[in-house]
């Protein structure tokens, strides 16, 4: 079973700020009770290496995504653990709550989508006709499990910070941008709080919302801060009022605030035209099975017809 890791780090805030040590805390923590299975995976090996000695930052290397290592490690400087591990884990619960969203938007039309392929066939599947009763599923199917497959590698390739063939671009609505941006923004700001250095923050930052239009600029802002001069230079992407919430967030030291306040504005309209578009999908899918079931009719009894006919 996967780890969730809100829960993990939850657990271990509690833990350390009970002055359980970090061998105990993690293995605690992952509810591990057999050492022998320790070194299976990589939450196993970071139990053996807490064991051995080392720091929490470098034992969860491969086990935790980066950003969430980069705020551990500056903990360790400043002595706020228990407070990161805290706040790790609601950013956590918060990256949940939308995967949850985002499923949730899709079963619908894929509930949907499924029942129409199984209904459209029956009536061939009744007149023995196997194949014509299989031309109708893929009809619907096929379409279906393209679009699902590309929205994964689209996923997958943002995750991974690898380019996008521009088809798959195509996938990105407003929506998915704006929550690219949030993660982006909520990611910046969290790693300004927790002290991680810029140079180190940005690029992390960028590549949490990647695809989104602020990790475009992050990258750019990282050229800013090579050449000593301040990040509101890179920010060309973004709408003109985050451009400006994050200047005066930088200006005058509460960056951290504004990429917090502007993430939170970004999530909140990214689920409004979720809902929106939930709203106005389904009367959509009742229309168009309402044309595919009048289309089916239609060539059934043409079928019949032509049987008939046939028969004189």
């Amino acid at each position: 079973m996967a780890t969730k890791l809100a829960v993990f780090y939850r657990s271990l805030s509690q833990l350390h700020g009970a002055g359980v040590g970090w061998p105990q805390a993690v293995a605690t923590a992952l509810g591990r009770r057999d050492e022998a299975a320790d070194a299976r995976d990589a939450f196993g090996r970071a139990i053996v290496a807490v064991r051995e000695g080392k720091p929490l930052s470098d034992a969860l290397a491969d086990a935790i995504p980066a950003v969430d290592r980069a705020g551990i490690r500056a903990a360790e400087v400043s002595g706020r653990m228990e407070e990161l591990l805290a706040d790790l884990a609601r950013r956590h619960e918060d990256l949940d709550r939308r995967r949850l969203a985002e499923s949730r938007a899709l079963a619908y039309p894929i509930f949907v989508a499924h029942l129409a392929a199984f209904l459209f066939g029956v009536p061939d599947l009744a007149a023995g006709r196997t194949m014509a009763a299989l031309r109708w599923a893929l009809l619907i199917l096929v379409p279906t499990h393209v679009f699902l497959w590309a929205r994964r590698r689209l996923r997958r390739a943002d995750a991974d910070g690898r380019p996008v063939p521009p088809v798959l671009a195509l996938l990105r609505t407003k929506s998915a941008v704006e929550e690219a941006d949030a993660k982006s923004l909520a990611a910046l700001g969290w790693l300004h709080e927790a002290g991680v250095p810029p140079l180190e923050a940005i690029p992390l930052a960028a590549l949490a919302g990647a695809g989104g239009r602020a990790s475009a600029d992050l990258c750019d802002a990282t050229r800013e801060v090579e050449a000593g001069r301040p990040r509101e230079g890179a920010w060309s992407r973004v709408p003109a009022e985050i451009r400006s919430a994050l200047a005066t967030g930088e200006r005058t030291g509460t960056l951290g605030a504004a990429c917090a306040r502007t993430a939170a504005a970004l999530e909140e309209s990214a689920s409004h035209r979720r809902t929106v578009f939930m709203e106005r999908l389904k009367p959509i899918l009742i229309v168009v099975l309402g044309l595919f079931v009048g289309l089916r009719v239609v060539l059934f009894y043409a079928d019949a017809y032509r049987t008939a006919m046939g028969r004189f």
